[in-house]
């Protein structure tokens, strides 16, 4: 065992596979994962990233076209190379919503009638997040992800 100093500076002792244990393996269920950028998936990569040092062998679970604003392909850099990652469908209706804001925002036309259209996409996508999909607009990823769940 290696001895771990916590942020108290308490010292623990963790078994990890160097000490000859067998590791375990975990199911990560994240919606938001690479190639999804911002802030959310980060916690997720983190510990893609560090639990075999711990003797886990995570196994992600995903979306495969989330509906998102933001990608980052620089954050699936930081993950393993052998990580397995399984993606499953999902109903997304505000993935219609993201599609028509990135081509509005791709438009290099501006004008009186670019801008009604903007404001149009902007005022739809949000009685789409608001109003049709509450309280969480991921659950048409649940039965999805179940099912892909099962299989794993």
């Amino acid at each position: 065992m290696r001895p771990i100093i916590n942020r108290a500076g308490i010292g623990i002792k963790i078994s990890t596979p160097a000490t000859g244990h067998m590791s375990r393996n975990v199911l990560m269920i994240a919606y938001l994962f690479p190639p999804v950028g911002g802030v959310a998936p980060i916690r997720a990569v983190k510990f893609a990233r560090y639990l075999p040092e711990f003797g886990w062998n995570p196994i992600v679970l995903t979306v495969k076209s989330p509906a998102y604003a933001f990608y980052d392909e620089e954050l699936a850099a930081q993950l393993p190379a052998d990580l397995p990652v399984y993606r499953s469908d999902a109903i997304q209706p505000t993935a219609f919503y993201f599609r028509q804001k990135r081509a509005a925002s791709s438009n290099s036309s501006s004008g009186k009638k670019s801008g009604e259209v903007k404001t149009l996409i902007r005022k739809a996508g949000r009685t789409i997040l608001e109003y049709s999909m509450m309280p969480d607009d991921k659950i048409g990823w649940v039965p999805f992800a179940l099912r892909k769940a099962r299989e794993i």
